[in-house]
């Protein structure tokens, strides 16, 4: 067997090992967002499950420990850069390690971008809108418009707005990416203090809601849409929350909870709140004591984010009545909400119909834009290592892994940067992602992968599986316990796969072709011609390509 000299173009790859346990448990935490449930009250019955109680979907976050688990397991074993690309490519092939970890990348960092434009639509466009609400004031309302999700171009925005939006989601990734740059380090430090941030607006919204309560709820609403200079406006429709409620029976609203409808807004749109807590494997190069920091990280940030959700959708639930956000789904799809609250209700919407505190109100919204804003870089931190890794294997240039004297990989964190903003500028221009469910079909695909790659790991590369810590060798009678894993691991992906597609058959929606067929190319066809012309080439230029993938990369 070839030396390691010989197979890889250095001996150590350059990254420095920063990261405590508790970083990672909070950069894990992070990502995707741990406000999101503030959006995706409205937004899970809306897209999947009409009906949904959203505190009972988010117990479906246990379906997931297995995979954290899994995680846990390979990083314990292979602690390398680069996650399920990594274990992939060393057990079953190159080119679907290649495919499991390109799903995960290149989503990751396509959320960054698109979730910008949310922190600026919701998070500060929200800020003023609710100042607006509170002080009836128009000039308020207007800025909030403006900048709400009505500027961007799929829901009828102008250039002129769109254009806005832009050039503050440029500035934005702008400084994330530069915190990125700074190392590991500085990266972590933004995580604590937006996790620091986050936790005070939702700490606000929880007091709002149990010193409300529906009675004062429904009086303010009625107190505020019945208000003559709100009207003037012309963003509300109704005069009072009764005429809402009579059309959200009209437009199909049973009256009650749908269990179908809990189901699927708990696998597709809660789960989906969580998928970013891998990248700290994605990171796994970087982080000291790795099997205790990646077991808190994996398995801690699920139990937070449990605590934290189930927290804002109690709150919310006694807040309004659980009737009101039973009904959101059938509102939204009449496009009754946006008639009733200027723009669609969330959590942030509703805070001012629970206090006139201004500095309550506004402190949910900003909660909002703290979370949002350091989980934008969470969500591109890991899968720029993914890219470093790819690269410290020849799959891109060798130029790509270059790595600065902070240990900073800095030409992953510039490429990470310019593919972000390209999707933060396809989101507000275009309707080509408007639909986030379908990348959730593609990661899940890609969690497939890497559940085979568990269920055969102790087989195919026994060399690894017997060099590995005694906690990654446990068995359960004569099965290894990463076998196990591997397929409850892949059966909840395809099961959830499943649920993603099904609303279009359950509720007969339809799928569109041209958004999940541009999704699943882009994201299944792109690695496989990557990794092949990457072998084709190395290959003519006589570098051992295939030898790489018979190591763990050095450290």
């Amino acid at each position: 067997m070839a030396t390691e000299k010989e197979v890889f173009i250095r001996k150590a790859s350059g990254l420095t090992r920063v990261i405590s346990a508790w970083d990672a448990l909070i950069y894990a935490f992070c990502n995707p967002g741990i406000l999101y449930c503030m959006l995706y009250i409205t937004w899970g019955p809306w897209a999947v499950g009409p009906g949904a109680d959203m505190p009972w979907s988010v117990l479906t976050v246990f379906m997931l420990l297995p995979i954290q688990a899994l995680y846990w397991l390979f990083s314990v074993s292979m602690p390398r850069s680069g996650g399920e690309y990594l274990y992939v490519s060393r057990i079953i092939s190159p080119a679907f390690g290649l495919f499991a970890s390109w799903t995960l990348t290149i989503v990751g960092i396509s959320w960054t971008g698109q979730c910008t434009t949310w922190m600026i639509n919701y998070g500060i466009g929200g800020m003023f809108w609710n100042g607006g609400v509170l002080a009836r004031d128009p000039n308020l309302l207007n800025i909030g418009h403006l900048l709400g999700d009505t500027s961007l171009i799929q829901y009828g925005g102008t250039p002129e707005t769109a254009a806005i939006i832009s050039a503050i989601a440029t500035a934005s990734l702008a400084s994330t990416f530069y915190i990125m740059y700074r190392g590991a380090k500085a990266s972590m430090r933004l995580q604590w203090i937006c996790t620091t941030i986050a936790t005070i607006g939702l700490l606000c919204f929880v007091a709002i809601a149990w010193t409300a309560g529906q009675t004062v709820f429904i009086n303010n609403i009625n107190t505020i849409w019945s208000d003559p200079t709100i009207q003037a406006s012309g963003y509300f429709a109704y005069t009072s929350y009764g005429a809402y409620l009579t059309d959200v029976i009209g437009a199909g609203y049973p009256g009650h909870p749908e269990i179908i409808g809990t189901i699927f807004a708990g696998t597709a749109y809660v789960n989906l709140n969580t998928l970013g807590s891998t990248y700290t494997t994605s990171a796994a190069g970087e982080i000291k004591g790795v099997t205790f920091a990646q077991g808190l990280a994996l398995l801690g940030s699920i139990i937070m984010f449990m605590g934290y959700w189930e927290l804002f959708y109690g709150s919310a639930y006694v807040a309004t009545g659980s009737e009101f956000w039973w009904g959101i789904g059938y509102a939204e799809s009449a496009g009754l909400d946006y008639a009733a609250f200027g723009t669609m209700a969330n959590g942030i919407i509703v805070a001012p119909y629970l206090s006139n505190n201004p500095v309550l109100v506004w402190f949910v919204a900003f909660g909002f834009v703290g979370a949002t804003y350091g989980s934008v870089l969470g969500m591109s931190f890991g899968p720029v290592r993914n890219m470093f890794a790819w690269s410290f294997d020849g799959v891109l240039p060798n130029w790509w892994n270059k790595v600065d004297r902070r240990g900073s990989p800095w030409v992953s964190v510039l490429a990470g940067g310019i593919i972000a903003w390209a999707f933060a500028m396809i989101y507000t221009w275009t309707s080509l992602l408007m639909l986030i469910l379908w990348t959730i079909t593609v990661w899940f695909i890609g969690w497939v992968i890497v559940g085979i790659a568990g269920i055969v790991f102790p087989y195919r590369r026994k060399d690894i599986f017997e060099k590995s810590p005694e906690l990654v060798k446990k068995k359960i009678g004569s099965i290894p316990v990463v076998s196990i894993l591997g397929a409850l691991t892949a059966g909840i992906s395809a099961f959830t796969v499943w649920v993603t597609l099904a609303p279009s058959f359950v509720y007969g929606w339809g799928i569109d072709p041209l958004s999940l067929g541009g999704t699943v190319l882009f994201l299944v066809v792109c690695p496989f011609v990557l990794y092949y012309a990457a072998y084709f080439y190395r290959k003519s230029k006589g570098v051992p390509m295939d030898l790489r993938f018979k190591e763990i990369p050095p450290d």
